[in-house]
């Protein structure tokens, strides 16, 4: 079990890591693009936006690093660590969600990295665990 544990883990820490980067990124596109005569990070509904995802990452954030203090004191956290991979993909998921709405019809057809890492949202999971050179040999001999 000690090993799913920390399989788990690595899937939550990477969604809190893609959730960050799409916030560094939207915040960088919304404060360039202009609509109405001004940037769209100055509409209150981007900065409502905005807010939200930050708000959710940092929660997210708090505890993960939590559980990895837990863990690295071999503290039983089985139970966190699978509510951490579930909450977190899905918190990932509502971020790229409003990523994608902020940026409109350009981050939707693609002239940004924002339709990619969106469709690869699902498979964060298995891509995770297949990157481990470990479980990657592991899984290698079975065939």
């Amino acid at each position: 079990m000690e090993k799913l544990q920390q399989e788990r883990l690595l899937v939550a820490v990477g969604n809190v890591a893609t959730a960050e980067k799409m916030l560094e990124i939207t915040i960088d596109y919304v404060k360039q693009r202009e609509a109405f005569g001004k940037p769209i990070s100055k509409l209150q509904n981007t900065q409502f936006k905005i807010a939200e995802m930050a708000t959710e990452i940092i929660i997210v954030r708090t505890f993960v690093d939590d559980l990895i203090v837990n863990h690295m004191a071999k503290k039983d956290v089985v139970t966190q660590v699978s509510m951490a991979k579930w909450w977190i993909t899905e918190m990932t998921k509502r971020v790229a969600t409003i990523r994608m709405q902020l940026h409109g019809g350009y981050g939707i057809m693609g002239f940004t990295d924002g339709l990619e890492m969106f469709k690869q949202l699902p498979f964060m999971p298995v891509q995770m665990k297949l990157r481990r050179p470990s479980l990657q040999s592991e899984w290698d001999s079975k065939d």
